[in-house]
This record gives C-alpha cells, sequence and structure tokens, in this order.
C-alpha cells in the first residue's frame, strides 16, 4: 500500500544529490557536450535496469499514441535538462534549486483540471505554500543591496567632482603659463641706429596656440565625447542563470505531464518507458552537438568532469526508476510535491560541500516549502 511512498522517497534522494554531481562535473566544460555525454551513460544504466526486470516483454504492444507520449517526454526532458544544466553553470545551486521546484506547483494544477485527481482545501494551502517558500529563497536582501548601490553613486560623484576642480586648476595653470611665455617672448624694446625702436615680435607655440594640447587628458573628457554607456548589457548576461532556470521547470512540468498520461493505465513497464524515452533524450543531445559543431570539444573534459559526471547519471537513473515506479501506482499530485522534497538534500549538500551561503530568510523560505509539501501527504 506504501510502496509509492517509498520509491517517491528514493527518487527525492537521489535527485538531490544529482544537482550537486552535475553542478562539480559541468565546471569548465561545454553543457551541450556534458548533456550528450551525461545522457549517455544514464542511458546504459536505463537499459540494464530494463532488461533486468524484464520491461521489453511489451514493447511490441505499444500504440501509436504511446509512442507518441514517449517521444513528447523525451524531448521536454531533453530541453529540460539543457536548460537546467546551464543554469546550474552560470548560478549557485541554492539559487537555481528553488525555482525548479515552481514545476511543482505548475504539475499539480494541471494534474488536478487535466487528470481530475482528488484534491481539497488543504492541498491549496499546501500549493500557496511552497510559492511562498520558493520566492522567500529567492529574494535578495534588499538594504544590502541599495547600501551598496548608495555607496557607489557617492563614490562616483566625489571622483567627478574632484576630475572638475583638477580640470579647472589646469586651465588656470595654463592661462598663467601662456601669459608668461608672452612676456618672455617680448624683450625690451631695441633702437635702430636712428634711435626708434624695434618692433617687438611675439612668438607663440603651437602648443600656446591650444592650451589644451598642454593639459592632460582627464577621464571626464574622454568620457563626454564617448556615447554614454549602461550596465543594461551586464545585467542581462548576469541574470541569464534565471531565464535557463524557469525554462527548465516549465520542461519539467511537461515532462511529468506527459509521463502521467502515457503511465496512468499501467500498460507500459516504467523501465520501458525511461529507457526508450532516454533514448529520445541521446538523440536529441547529439544532433544538437552535431548542428553546433561542438564535437571536439569533448577533449576538454578531464578525469573530475567524468567522475562526476557519472555519479550524476547513476543519481538520475535511480531518480527515473524509482519516480516512475511511484505514479504508476499513486497520484501524481502527491508524488511530484514528495520528490520537490530532493531540494533539503541539495541545499544541506551545497552549503556543506559547495560551500555556498544560506541567508535566514532563505532558510525559513526552506522550511515554508517543506511544510506546504508535507501538508500534502494528509488525508482526506
Amino acid at each position: 500500500m506504501w510502496l509509492w511512498l517509498v520509491f517517491a522517497v528514493v527518487a527525492a534522494f537521489s535527485a538531490g544529490l544529482t544537482s550537486i554531481f552535475t553542478k562539480v562535473g559541468l565546471k569548465g566544460v561545454d553543457t551541450d557536450v556534458a548533456t550528450f555525454l551525461r545522457t549517455s551513460i544514464v542511458v546504459v544504466f536505463a537499459l540494464i535496469m530494463a532488461l533486468s526486470l524484464r520491461g521489453f516483454q511489451n514493447i511490441g504492444d505499444l500504440t501509436l499514441t504511446e509512442w507518441g507520449f514517449i517521444v513528447g517526454s523525451g524531448v521536454a526532458t531533453g530541453l529540460s535538462w539543457l536548460t537546467l544544466y546551464k543554469a546550474l553553470q552560470l548560478g549557485k545551486v541554492n539559487r537555481v534549486a528553488p525555482i525548479g521546484r515552481l514545476s511543482t506547483v505548475v504539475t499539480m494544477a494541471f494534474a488536478i483540471i487535466i487528470f481530475q485527481e482528488n484534491f481539497w482545501w488543504l492541498t491549496f494551502v499546501s500549493m500557496a505554500l511552497m510559492l511562498a517558500g520558493v520566492m522567500l529563497m529567492l529574494v535578495k536582501r534588499k538594504k544590502a543591496t541599495q547600501n551598496v548601490e548608495l555607496s557607489t553613486n557617492n563614490e562616483q560623484r566625489t571622483t567627478t567632482n574632484e576630475m572638475k576642480d583638477l580640470t579647472n586648476e589646469e586651465q588656470e595653470t595654463g592661462s598663467n603659463k601662456i601669459a608668461g611665455d608672452i612676456a618672455i617672448a617680448v624683450p625690451q624694446a631695441e633702437k635702430t641706429e636712428n634711435g626708434m625702436p624695434l618692433t617687438p615680435t611675439i612668438e607663440i607655440s603651437e602648443n600656446q596656440h591650444n592650451p589644451d594640447n598642454n593639459l592632460p587628458h582627464s577621464s571626464a573628457a574622454v568620457s563626454d565625447s564617448q556615447p554614454p554607456t549602461t550596465n543594461h548589457q551586464s545585467l542581462i548576461t548576469k541574470n541569464m542563470w534565471f531565464v535557463y532556470a524557469v525554462l527548465s521547470l516549465i520542461f519539467a512540468s511537461a515532462t511529468a505531464l506527459l509521463a502521467r498520461a502515457g503511465l496512468g493505465d499501467e500498460r507500459i513497464d516504467p523501465q520501458l518507458w525511461t529507457f526508450l524515452r532516454t533514448v529520445v533524450v541521446l538523440f536529441m543531445a547529439f544532433f544538437i552537438m552535431l548542428g553546433k559543431r561542438k564535437t571536439k570539444r569533448i577533449k576538454e573534459f578531464t578525469k573530475k568532469n567524468y567522475l562526476f559526471l557519472i555519479l550524476s547519471a547513476t543519481m538520475t537513473g535511480i531518480s527515473w526508476l524509482a519516480f516512475y515506479n511511484a505514479i504508476s501506482i499513486g497520484n501524481l499530485s502527491v508524488i511530484v510535491p514528495i520528490d520537490k522534497l530532493s531540494i533539503v538534500v541539495t541545499i544541506a549538500f551545497s552549503f556543506f560541500f559547495l560551500k555556498e551561503k544560506l541567508s535566514i530568510h532563505a532558510l525559513i523560505g526552506l522550511i515554508i516549502l517543506v511544510t506546504g509539501t508535507m501538508l500534502l501527504l494528509v488525508p482526506f
């Protein structure tokens, strides 16, 4: 009766370790190539499990519709992986992981609407708590940010005023120098043989014609002659991890919904489903790598990259098999939240092993997220 719960817990723990191993394995390498290599390992793992559990017995009975769900789920999984790995490479684990948990709320909502799964008022309370917890984990401390911005603006104003004062002093010095040079260039009046004074000749050098040439170029002058620059482009680049993370949660929700539709009648063995879907992801990753001409970048991978990608792939294989066994005999709206408890494992390992700091409000958000998830287990 509670076998689905065991599968769900195993899937959650394995998925939590997957994010940590993937983060380390992606360091300094191309994510598209890493996706292909990692999927190559996962597909072998899935094949061994399917063969050992005789999952191929009913492969000939699959209908065209079921094949469509398998391919669709594979494409959604591939896109979810590609965007997730890019997000993990660009951002911190404890920032990317909470966004992925929003797929829980999305999946639950569609499971209730599409599959008419049972729910009650506490279900919506749980969804609200999970959403609030995730948002709290993503919020940065605005006070610290404002202080930094205020300090930076004050420093910029001070620097600008100092440069203006320096420029004025240099201009005054240049003007005095011109006057002195002119005075030196005018000798005392000499007399001709007739006793008439000679007309003085004033020589002004090229530098005197343009006193600005004697002045050093200030950074203010240079900046005035150039178009103003902004930090808009750098801000977008810095936050691209957020865009990839949001795309990943959308594709992850689609993956779960397609799996629920394909496995709902229990005709397809979960191990067979996992293997076939992984094959779709493998071909997808291969053609992406081939289309972008990145095959030569495989040489950039070190032994450390390979080691942690293998560990990550193994955890993924275990998580997949446990998850699909769970949803084939249990309710998706409950199993998915339990699976998302992997964030507790992820945050803990990112704190102790990756040395990523965890703020107080992020910890409170994590507690709220876990509380909302646990409320889904209350019977109704």
